[in-house]
């Protein structure tokens, strides 16, 4: 796979940053996951790196079939890794809930020449075409406000966790961010021209202008080179 570049920043309201960036890159398979703790958490971060680590280790042992199985199958799948994960912690510690987290997790397959991603929760998920167009993969998912979203705690993952497949033909980047690094760049289920501008000229503009505007909340981003060019 291609170039990976990523940022996770503390918020400014924020204790310590609860975002956490995961990712496995070889020449056969490619797993790119962002993850954002809830801050009210004490261990939303630990329970996110518990849960991106088994679903990148699934990924890893299922290969190929992973893209051959039909969305349902591998969101059964998925639902039952996430969820036995974070029972497994709090065995241990603590609920479930107390290692809460949103989740976003790519799954990249040169040889398939397709990728697939779940989502759950809020925060974005972007291709850029070797054109250079930016758009939309995965919306947010808030509940009755933007401050309420879906967690991977939740005990309805069937109805809350989204699921998508795409050819990977004609895509340059797959980028990620959390809610906290998207919100200045999209109203309205839609990116804003300054937020198309900014996130096409690549990361470190992305970076530069979050720490100009200090959000709150803790902001991370992932950005993945797939294909330099077509083909």
């Amino acid at each position: 796979m291609g170039k990976i570049l990523y940022f996770n920043r503390q918020g400014e309201r924020t204790l310590s940053c609860k975002d956490t960036v995961y990712f496995v890159n070889s020449s056969r398979l490619g797993v790119y996951s962002l993850a954002d703790g809830l801050n009210s958490l004490k261990w939303s971060h630990i329970g996110a790196s518990a849960v991106q680590k088994a679903v990148a280790d699934m990924a890893a042992e299922k290969g190929d079939e992973l893209f051959t199985e039909s969305e349902q199958d591998v969101q059964r799948n998925l639902i039952e890794i996430v969820h036995r994960t974070l029972y497994n912690l709090a065995e241990k510690q603590g609920s479930p809930d107390d290692y809460a987290s949103t989740m976003m997790t790519v799954f990249v397959s040169k040889k398939s020449g397709c990728m697939r991603w779940l989502h759950i929760g809020d925060g974005l998920i972007l291709k850029e075409d070797v054109s250079g167009n930016l758009s939309v993969l995965s919306h947010p998912h808030n509940g009755v406000t933007r401050q309420f979203t879906y967690t991977t705690a939740h005990d309805q993952l069937d109805r809350y966790m989204r699921m998508g497949t795409k050819p990977l033909k004609g895509v340059r980047r797959l980028i990620m961010m959390t809610d906290g690094a998207a919100f200045p760049f999209y109203r309205n289920r839609k990116l804003t021209g300054w937020g198309k501008w900014l996130i096409g000229r690549g990361i470190e503009s992305v970076l530069a202008e979050l720490e100009k505007i200090g959000p709150a909340d803790d902001y991370s981003m992932i950005d993945v080179f797939v294909n330099d060019r077509e083909g």
